[in-house]
């Protein structure tokens, strides 16, 4: 016990760990697309579903990813060689993000199901290593379960689009695995996560979502100079500095980042932390 916790008190954010979060920049990039097609100057309620959906589908794969990394991650080659085929999937989801996205629906999802069964595969395989570790090897079954299950409902989204069109099941994914991961660290010990490892990871992501609203309200500074335009200015740039000053301080002051604890409800405050900064980026390039 005493080797663990000095092993997590060590842990530290990895350089891969940052550059696996590059990929997550382009697919914000990408999700924005979908609320660019605006009708009398509101975006679609169907474009704006899918934007939902795949931008609470993406921050899932990165709370996965980040999760498993927080609870056995070594900076090893089997990390990289796990992650890097991550962003490479990725790729496909992001070329998938389009207007048109209906025509991409096969490609997203296959890319997605092969996503979580990587990271199910990373869990399996550190079964073995944690012979000794009853408490951990009952986490990484439940982790590897909820990932697979949480596959095979995204799997079946194929077909049911392909015959009625919609996508109820890609939704049913995402609320089966939230809800699967809450129910499960219930049952868990808190001590398992490293939390300090787990609040810079997520500050680090939250600080690129921030970065992409920074460039996105360049928009508004743009055309001739007038009291509109600089009250538009103003009050983006204002609006932008507020919430991040709210986080830092948040981060800063406010979280105790030596607590034992599961972890599960941080990560859960920032999907919407995250999801809302998006909407704001992309409400840039909209209006401007």
């Amino acid at each position: 016990m005493v080797k663990e916790l000095i092993e997590k008190k060590e842990k530290k954010v990895e350089y891969i760990e940052l550059i696996y979060d590059l990929i997550f920049v382009y697919i914000i990039g990408r999700n924005n697309i979908l609320l660019h097609h605006t009708q009398n100057g509101f975006v679609e309620a169907g474009m704006f579903m899918a934007y939902a959906m795949c931008t609470l589908a993406v921050i899932q794969i990165w709370t996965f990813t980040t999760y498993y990394i927080n609870l056995y991650g070594r900076n090893s080659a089997r990390d990289y060689v796990f992650m890097f085929l991550n962003m490479f999937l990725l790729y496909f989801i992001g070329e998938a993000t389009r207007e048109n996205w209906q025509v991409y629906h096969t490609q997203y999802h296959i890319a997605w199901v092969l996503i979580l069964v990587n990271i199910g595969i990373q869990y399996l395989i550190e079964y073995r290593n944690r012979k000794d570790k009853p408490e951990h090897r009952k986490r990484i079954i439940r982790m590897a379960g909820i990932l697979f299950c949480e596959a095979a409902i995204i799997s079946f989204a194929i077909p049911e689009f392909n015959i009625s069109g919609t996508s109820y099941l890609s939704l049913t994914g995402i609320l089966f695995g939230i809800a699967a991961v809450s129910v499960s660290s219930r049952n868990s010990c808190s001590g398992l996560v490293d939390f300090n490892h787990l609040t810079e990871r997520i500050m680090l992501y939250v600080v690129f979502t921030f970065g992409e609203m920074i460039i996105a309200i360049a928009g508004y500074f743009e055309g001739s100079f007038s009291f509109n335009n600089l009250y538009f200015c103003a009050m983006a740039f204002l609006i932008v500095v507020g919430l991040f000053l709210s986080y830092g301080t948040v981060y800063d002051r406010l979280i105790d980042r030596e607590m034992n604890t599961h972890g599960i409800g941080y990560i859960l405050i920032h999907i919407f932390i995250v999801f809302f900064p998006q909407q704001h980026h992309s409400g840039a390039g909209v209006y401007a």
